[in-house]
């Protein structure tokens, strides 16, 4: 029976390893056919830096269009201004529903994929040209084309892009990494808002998509340059086999003292691993809590967006800019986003997502106040709108992370283990799939609840479901034992 090393040991033989990996592409990088910068450009900074900016550039194109939508509708379009909102909603849903049905096609794709970079360009490219059907787009039909297209392309981000993270950096230590993430999707969704409404007044339509391509640009250039790990080590293991003479059973990687010395894994791994079955996925309770969230996050931030725009140009006559720009109250949350993900590492996300379930439903009772045009509700507007920023991200961060985890402690659970890599595509692609139903649900809900039954019932609904979230999270979300140990909701002392 092989001896697993302890925690301490363990955490030592993985630094070692990894600096005996960088010291590996440092060398291979003097050698002809390397790529150059090989160690930088496969370091788990570099690799995280690439999946945020990548977050930032769907979230930015995906937010971008909405101060702008009405106006795009009406002049272009050729929409009458009684049915904007009838048409706002159409094409937030309609890009949920394409998030909905790519999800899983994308998810076994991207697991079954040699790697996860090919997947992102491919999705990058799909963003390209659903940009530039909406800048050159004269007519409803091309815009819904163009609202589809960049859901599946958002779809491929996330699912490919939190695999990667995952890959990287192991289940035990992705929550900082994806707290990043969500630094990045936050600026998107503020930045893309308030500066498309800034644009659009000063020099006009294409100025805003002038802007969008310039951020592809930089998009492409980085994932191109990323060089995931397991590629990278390819070249080091082609260096050590091409510089001296290595049996079949000498270990590759050297441990700080020069020595050589084999890369631990956390849990190990028979060569016949089996992958568990969406059933076995989708009946852990731990799981269906972090997909519950994610689809709340949805629903929330979809109908703000549906509705938030429209409401305020109504209520305080506000333009495009005006509207666009509360947008940007969001991006102060993003300073306790990778904090957040550490601590969820550490500790689960119930004790963060009860607190931010409950804040969110407060919050929305606070919106009821914000029906006159007033100097007081337009400070209570913007408060709320800060406020909210906070409280999702209590929700949606830890329940990103909480994805890696359930799937690393099932894996713990199984005799043997199993292939991680194998899984986490899929298991991402459903919180993609919970996220996609809750972008569908959230425009048509705010829309047709604020036409129907005002603005004050919209809230409440709001408050309401979250409420109950309040009790879900305490009761199925992941949390730590007495001895600190993070187990599933449904073990006995969690």
């Amino acid at each position: 029976m092989t001896q697993c090393p302890s925690p301490v040991a363990a955490e030592a033989i993985s630094a070692a390893s990894e600096e005996g990996i960088n010291a590996r592409m440092e060398d291979s990088e003097k050698n002809l056919g390397k790529p150059v910068g090989l160690a930088f450009r496969s370091s788990k900074g570099f690799i995280t830096f690439v999946v945020c900016v990548a977050t930032f550039t769907d979230t930015f194109l995906y937010s971008l269009i909405i101060p702008i939508l009405p106006d795009t509708l009406v002049n272009r379009a050729g929409v009458p201004r009684e049915n904007v909102q009838n048409w706002i909603s159409v094409l937030l849903g309609v890009y949920g529903a394409a998030n909905l049905t790519i999800s899983p096609i994308a998810g076994y794709l991207i697991d079954k994929s040699s790697t996860r970079r090919l997947p992102l360009l491919l999705g990058l490219y799909a963003l390209m040209g659903s940009t530039a059907m909406y800048c050159f787009g004269r007519t409803a039909t091309i815009l819904v084309v163009a609202r589809a297209l960049q859901g599946a392309s958002a779809t491929v981000l996330w699912v490919a892009g939190m695999a990667l993270l995952s890959d990287t950096m192991g289940a035990s230590t992705a929550g900082a990494a994806m707290g990043w993430q969500a630094v990045g999707r936050f600026f998107g969704v503020v930045l893309g808002p308030s500066l498309s409404g800034i644009v659009f007044e000063l020099s006009g339509h294409y100025a805003v998509f002038g802007m969008a391509f310039i951020v592809l640009v930089i998009d492409v250039v980085l994932r191109f340059a990323m060089i995931e790990r397991k590629v990278a080590e390819k070249w080091i293991v082609e260096d050590i086999a091409n510089s001296r003479s290595v049996s079949e059973d000498t270990p590759l990687l050297e441990n700080a003292s020069g020595n050589i010395s084999p890369q631990p894994s956390a849990t190990p791994v028979e060569n016949n691993a089996r992958v568990p079955s969406t059933l076995e996925l989708l009946t852990n309770t731990r799981l269906l809590m972090a997909l519950w969230a994610q689809f709340l996050c949805s629903i929330t931030l979809t109908a703000l967006e549906s509705v938030i725009p429209l409401y305020t140009m109504q209520l305080f006559n506000w333009n495009p800019a005006e509207s666009g720009s509360l947008f940007v109250l969001l991006a102060f949350s993003v300073v306790v986003d990778p904090y957040i993900g550490h601590v969820t590492d550490t500790q689960g996300p119930r004790r963060m997502s009860v607190a931010g379930f409950f804040a969110t439903s407060v919050i929305w009772l606070a919106f009821c106040t914000v029906t006159s045009d007033t100097l007081g509700d337009k400070i209570v507007i913007c408060i709320i709108i800060f406020t909210i920023g906070f409280s999702i991200g209590l929700i949606a961060t830890p329940n990103t992370v909480e994805i890696s985890l359930t799937v690393d402690h099932m894996n713990k659970q199984q005799a043997g283990g199993f292939d991680t890599a194998k899984v986490m595509g899929l298991a991402y692609s459903f919180m993609n799939m919970a996220y996609g139903i809750g972008s569908i649900v959230g425009p048509f809900w705010g829309g047709a609840l604020i036409q129907m039954s005002g603005w004050r019932r919209l809230c409440i609904s709001f408050a309401i479901l979250n409420t109950v979230s309040v009790c879900l999270a305490h009761f199925f979300s992941g949390g730590p034992t007495s001895t600190g140990e993070v187990l599933d909701a449904e073990t006995p002392g969690s």
